[in-house]
C-alpha cells in the first residue's frame, strides 16, 4: 500500500498568506503591481492613474465573509493579464478618452 502525505497548507506562498496584516498584504500586492508596471510601462503611457486605483482597489477588496482579498482567492495570478484585461473593459469609461488626450498632448 502506498502512503500519501496529508495536504499541507503552505505558509510561504504569496497569495495563500493570511498571517500577515491586512495593511502588510496590501502594501505586498501594491509594490508587486508598481514593479510589473515600472518594467513594462515605465513611461506610464498605457495604465493611467485612475485605472490603476481602481484596479488596486478592486482586487484588495475582502468579501464580507473571507479574510482574503479577492486577488489571494485567485487560484492563478499574472499581473500583466490581469491589466490588459481591466484595461480592455476600462476603455468603455468616458474618463479613458480624457486620459488618452492628455497623454498625447505631453
Amino acid at each position: 500500500m502506498i502512503k500519501t502525505q496529508p495536504y499541507q497548507i503552505r505558509k510561504t506562498s504569496y497569495f495563500h498568506d493570511i498571517s500577515n496584516n491586512l495593511d502588510q498584504r496590501k502594501t505586498t500586492f501594491l509594490g508587486r503591481v508598481k514593479a510589473w508596471i515600472s518594467k513594462n510601462d515605465p513611461d506610464n503611457f498605457e495604465y493611467p492613474k485612475w485605472m490603476l486605483n481602481d484596479f488596486f482597489f478592486h482586487w484588495t477588496q475582502i468579501p464580507d465573509n473571507g479574510r482574503k482579498m479577492l486577488f489571494e482567492r485567485e487560484k492563478t495570478w499574472a499581473t500583466g493579464g490581469r491589466l490588459r484585461t481591466w484595461k480592455n473593459v476600462s476603455a468603455k469609461d468616458p474618463r479613458w478618452k480624457i486620459s488618452q488626450h492628455q497623454i498625447r498632448n505631453r
